[in-house]
Order: structure tokens, then C-alpha cells, then sequence
């Protein structure tokens, strides 16, 4: 399922989301960066280094499926590594049946 992911109103990129844990109602999936991605690549880059992860109560990220803008109780992560070429996002404490994606 395609997720539209934001930082603030910009539109950083996009990602092909799959349930990663049904239990704790955690989607991810591989980012694919657009060009806006780049204001803030540094940011997310330095919070890897510091705690492993750049998280939603660090920058304000959103996931969009559709219309349907996702408010997941655990919030929104996006690892990042200068090392590697790969930026993964996810997204924990959904309720998988109420958002229709219990099925992934």
C-alpha cells in the first residue's frame, strides 16, 4: 500500500508500506525520497547517530495513505544512515482494521 510521507506540510517522499508487526500494528517500508527529502536528510541523519532512529517527537512527520492521514500511538520513524543508500519508514500503534489495512 502506497504511503505519502511528509515532514511538516512538505511532501518528502513515498513508500510501499507492509504490516511489519500485526500484533503491535506496525506498517514499514523503503522510502523513496523526493528532491524536498534533502532539507531534511542531515537532521534525520545526525538523530540516527545520536539514538538510532529519527522519530515523530523529533520532526513532525505524517503518513498519508489516500486521503487518510494516519495517528498512530506510537508514532512515525524513518532510519536514515549516511553508510547506506536505503531510508526505511515506519509507523507503530495503528489500528490496523479501523485505517482497512489488516490485510498487507
Amino acid at each position: 500500500m502506497k504511503g505519502d510521507i511528509y515532514i511538516d506540510t512538505d511532501l518528502v517522499g513515498h513508500a510501499d508500506l507492509k504490516i511489519i508487526d500485526q500484533s503491535m500494528g506496525a506498517i514499514g517500508g523503503w522510502l523513496i525520497p523526493n528532491p524536498l527529502y534533502e532539507r531534511y536528510r542531515q537532521r534525520i541523519q545526525d538523530l540516527y547517530k545520536v539514538q538510532g532512529i529519527a522519530c515523530s517527537q523529533d520532526l513532525n512527520f505524517k503518513v498519508m495513505i489516500g486521503y487518510i492521514t494516519l495517528e498512530p500511538a506510537g508514532g512515525v520513524g524513518i532510519t536514515d544512515a549516511a553508510a547506506f543508500d536505503e531510508i526505511y519508514v515506519e509507523v507503530a500503534g495503528l489500528n490496523l482494521q479501523l485505517v482497512g489495512i489488516e490485510n498487507l
